[in-house]
């Protein structure tokens, strides 16, 4: 069972938790992580217009192990060349573009995309714009803002496959594209926890190392935590949540959580807590060389089932 965290405040006080969070970050600067986090592919591109596209597919395409992201995505953004703005907004992907299939997303879906990406920047230039136009109503909650955007998307994603692809020899179904395009954009509204539009509007909104700032329609006040294997591992060893099913109500729990850690920059430990977990300094099971001298050990059920 998790800890009670009705009283957080009072918690994480006596728990030392933001002091060893804080250790955590220090150990693990996020200059040392980027090579090994999908956020490695939008650093290499500097022009903001460049920028948003790549973190946009990468984001949504991060899935699966990272050295099978990087496999795919490596070559893709190669193929792009020097402005991937431009590769998009003249069409190029039609002809240029190296992709065949991600595990389940097909290069039917990848093109249906980009030709969404095209009709984008023809109707607001930019990605940015794009996304400010679905302005958040002051009684808005972020989840029915993001519902808007995804079913958006979902739209015109599927309706450039039927423009370009639908009855000319498609070797897709469209019920199996509408899986991938489901897959694509998670809609909270379906109780999805979001994990890859949550690390997009991070790496997009907060202003921070090593993420990029560029959009200040989402405050970093605003953001919620990307769910990653090691965020949910830790979070259930701390008592943060309890259950197994990862979904938008946990979500809400952790981010609620770090909130009550960082009022300012709730997301402030996600970066440091995934290379923790990533690096094998946490085995997420006790191991008394590790576990020890752990800053987390006090409030760790894990560390502490060993003692």
């Amino acid at each position: 069972m998790g800890r009670d965290w009705s009283g957080l405040s009072q918690s994480i006080k006596s728990n030392n938790i933001s002091k060893a969070f804080e250790i955590l970050f220090q150990r693990y600067p996020a200059s040392e992580g980027i090579s090994s986090d999908p956020i490695c592919f939008p650093h290499h591109y500097f022009n903001p217009q460049d920028r948003e596209i790549i973190a946009f597919l990468t984001a949504m395409m991060s899935f699966g192990r990272i050295a099978s992201i990087q496999r795919c995505l490596a070559p893709m953004f190669e193929s792009m060349g020097e402005s991937p703005y431009d590769f998009v907004r003249e069409a190029r992907f039609e002809t240029d573009l190296v992709f065949t299939q991600y595990r389940w997303i097909h290069r039917e879906t990848m093109m249906a995309w980009l030709f969404c990406i095209q009709e984008i920047i023809n109707n607001y230039r930019t990605l940015s714009n794009y996304f400010e136009s679905f302005t958040i109503d002051q009684n808005e909650s972020f989840r029915g803002w993001l519902h808007r955007v995804s079913q958006d998307l979902r739209g015109q994603v599927l309706s450039q496959w039927d423009i370009h692809y639908g009855g000319h020899g498609s070797n897709q179904t469209p019920a199996q594209i509408q899986r991938q395009i489901r897959f694509l954009f998670s809609d909270p509204a379906s109780g999805s926890a979001c994990k890859r539009w949550m690390m997009f509007f991070r790496w997009m909104c907060r202003t921070e190392s090593p993420d990029f700032g560029m959009w200040n329609f989402l405050k970093s006040t605003q953001l919620m935590i990307p769910l990653d294997t090691h965020v949910v591992q830790f979070a259930r060893h701390f008592g943060f949540v309890q259950g197994l099913t990862v979904n938008w109500k946990m979500t809400q729990r952790i981010t609620e959580v770090f909130r009550g850690l960082n009022s300012e920059d709730p997301l402030r430990y996600d970066f440091a807590l995934i290379q923790f977990g990533s690096s094998g300094a946490c085995k997420h099971r006790f191991d008394v060389s590790l576990c020890t001298s752990c800053p987390c050990l006090s409030f760790c059920s894990e560390g502490n089932s060993g003692l």
